[in-house]
C-alpha cells in the first residue's frame, strides 16, 4: 500500500546517515551489534555506568535508575538485586534501545516515556490486534501453518490438513466480510427501506481508526479523517521491509514514534527522507546477519530480492510448499566458503545442502529412489 507524499523508498547507498546514526546513538546501536545476549549483557552494565551521565537523584547509578524503570513499566520482570544485571534486564534494555533507534531518540527519553505513558494510561494494545493489522493472506496464512507444523512435528502437513485448514480459513475470511441488511416497511401507501452496513471483526476502516485514536492519544496528533489511513500506509511500509529483510516485524507501538514524525513533518521530501533511513537502518540490521549479501542490503536493496532462485530449488526439490523465511533459505543467503568469503550459494551448493536437511528423506527424490530400490530387490528374488 502506498500514499501520496510517501512512496515506497529507492535503493540508496550506504551514506553519512548511517556513520551519523552511529555516532548520534552510540548506546542504542549496541542493541543492534550484539547479536549474541550474554555476550551483550555482560557489556552493557559497565557501560550504562561508566558512559550514561549523572545518576538521577534518589538512585546510585544511571543502571539502578534504569532498572527501576524497566521494573516498574512491566519490561523487565527481573529480580536481581538493583545493580546487578539480569538477563530479563538486559533483554528489555535491548528491546527499548532498538524502538529508541527507529524513533531516532535516545534511549533513556524513550524509556521515560514509556514509564510516563505507563504511569498515566495509555490505549490499550494488544499483539492480537498488531497482528489484525498487518492482515495477514492467504499465502502467508498457509505458510503459518506449514512452519508452525513442521516445528511440532518435523514434518510438513499433508494435503488434505492443508485444505481443511483453508477451508476454515475462507470461511472466516467470508465472516469478516461487509454484510448488509436491507429492511422495509409499509405506512400510508408509503414503503420505506433502511439499510444496514455491519461488520465482523477487526475491518480495514476500524484499524485505521484505532490508529488514529492512537497517534492522537499518545503522541498529541491533531485528529483528521486521512489520520488513520495515512498512519496504516506507512506502517504497512515498515511491515514490509522487516518482512522482506527476515526481521521481527515491530508492533504499532513500538514505531508510533517515527510514524507519527513522519506524518507531522509537512513537507513530502522530509516525510520520505525519515522512511528511507529507517529502512535503509533496518537493512543495515539484517545486513549483520546475512553477510553474503551485506554489500547489497547496505546500498539499499531487501534480502527477498535475493531469495527467488533459493525459494523455486527448494520448493521444486521439497515437493512442498515453504515460507519465504525458510532456514534454509535464510542460510543459503549466508553461506561461507572455503576461502572464507560469505556470498550466496550457487546451484550445487544447495544440492550438497539440502543432502543434511531432514526433509530430503522424505522429499520425491528420495521417495522415487527407495520406490526404484525396492523394486529392483523384488526383480532380483523374482518377485
Amino acid at each position: 500500500m502506498s500514499t501520496p507524499g510517501i512512496p515506497y523508498s529507492t535503493p540508496v547507498t550506504k551514506s553519512g546517515q548511517t556513520a551519523a546514526t552511529e555516532s548520534n546513538f552510540p548506546f542504542e546501536m549496541l542493541a543492534v551489534n550484539f547479536t549474541d545476549p550474554v555476550a551483550y549483557s555482560n557489556m552493557i552494565s559497565s557501560w550504562i555506568t561508566n558512559n550514561q551521565g549523572i545518576p538521577q537523584s534518589g538512585f546510585q547509578n544511571k543502571l539502578d535508575y534504569y532498572q527501576f524503570l524497566l521494573r516498574k513499566t512491566g519490561l523487565s520482570a527481573d529480580t536481581t538485586p538493583r545493580g546487578v544485571i539480569g538477563i530479563k534486564d538486559s533483554e528489555a534494555i535491548k528491546k527499548v534501545s532498538q524502538i529508541a533507534l527507529a524513533n531516532r531518540v535516545p534511549f533513556e527519553t524513550m524509556l521515560t516515556t514509556l514509564y510516563s505513558n505507563k504511569s498515566q494510561g495509555e490505549v490499550a494494545f494488544s499483539k492480537n490486534i498488531s497482528t489484525a493489522i498487518r492482515l495477514i493472506d492467504k499465502g502467508d496464512a498457509k505458510s503459518l501453518l506449514s512452519n508452525n507444523y513442521y516445528q511440532a512435528f518435523g514434518s510438513f502437513p499433508d494435503q488434505n490438513l492443508v485444505n481443511k485448514f483453508m477451508d476454515d480459513y475462507n470461511a472466516e475470511a467470508k465472516k469478516q466480510e461487509s454484510v448488509s441488511t436491507t429492511t422495509s416497511s409499509t405506512t400510508g401507501g408509503v414503503t420505506r427501506s433502511k439499510t444496514l452496513t455491519g461488520n465482523e471483526g477487526f475491518t480495514d476502516k476500524e484499524q485505521q481508526q484505532f490508529l488514529a485514536n492512537y497517534l492522537v492519544k499518545n503522541h498529541n496528533m491533531t485528529s483528521s479523517a486521512e489520520l488513520g489511513g495515512t498512519a496504516k500506509a506507512v506502517y504497512d511500509q515498515v511491515i514490509s521491509t522487516s518482512k522482506n529483510n527476515f526481521l521481527d516485524e515491530p508492533d504499532f507501538k513500538e514505531v508510533s514514534g517515527l510514524i507519527a514524525k513522519i506524518i507531522g513533518a509537512g513537507d513530502d521530501k522530509v516525510s520520505n527522507q525519515m522512511l528511507n533511513d529507517y529502512q535503509n537502518q533496518q537493512r543495515r540490521v539484517a545486513s549483520k546477519q546475512y553477510l553474503g549479501i551485506q554489500a547489497e542490503l547496505l546500498a539499499g536493496e531487501d534480502a527477498s530480492t535475493y531469495t527467488k532462485p533459493i525459494y523455486n530449488f527448494l520448493v521444486k526439490t521439497s515437493g512442498r510448499n515453504v515460507s519465504a523465511d525458510d532456514k534454509f533459505i535464510k542460510n543459503a543467503l549466508n553461506f561461507k566458503d572455503d576461502k572464507g568469503n560469505y556470498r550466496m550459494m550457487n546451484e550445487y551448493e544447495m544440492k550438497q545442502a539440502w543432502l543434511n536437511d531432514p526433509r530430503s528423506a522424505t522429499s520425491p527424490d528420495a521417495i522415487n529412489q527407495a520406490t526404484a530400490v525396492g523394486n529392483l530387490v523384488r526383480q532380483k528374488l523374482g518377485k
